[in-house]
């Protein structure tokens, strides 16, 4: 089985933090603001504790009742997407690594079906995968 790891302190490039933040504030200050709709957005990381973030959570993966964000890295970036409190934003929770911060390929894609099933709008992934991981990925 492949095995997605996630460890504190990884550097991510300048220009994929930029182009991170560049797609999230073009969605949330512009796309948002102009619909009457709420917009779906899925956090595929590693959960988002509503009892330390604001945000609402429609619903969760793999019917997870569990609030825990084990490294805090899910619950920040759905704090980072909901800056304004933005009451058009509904949260998808999907929560994939275990409490090492390890899960498997197969998870992954069981997530992004899911949030697929959902019709979520706006899926952030912001984690890293090993080479190995990218290969297993192209073979599927």
């Amino acid at each position: 089985m492949s095995r997605i790891y996630y460890k504190k302190g990884n550097n991510m490039k300048i220009k994929f933090i930029f182009l991170f933040l560049f797609i999230i504030f073009t969605i949330v200050f512009i796309y948002i603001p102009k619909n009457d709709h709420n917009i779906k957005i899925a956090v595929i990381d590693s959960g988002i504790d509503v009892n330390h973030v604001d945000v609402s959570v429609i619903k969760r993966f793999d019917n997870k009742q569990t609030v825990m964000d084990s490294f805090g890295h899910g619950s920040a970036i759905a704090e980072i997407i909901n800056k304004k409190n933005n009451e058009n934003i509904d949260f998808y929770d999907g929560n994939i690594l275990d409490e090492n911060g390890n899960t498997s390929v197969e998870t992954l894609i069981k997530a992004l079906d899911w949030c697929i099933e959902n019709k979520v709008n706006l899926i952030n992934m912001s984690f890293g995968l090993s080479e190995n991981n990218v290969k297993n990925l192209k073979k599927n």
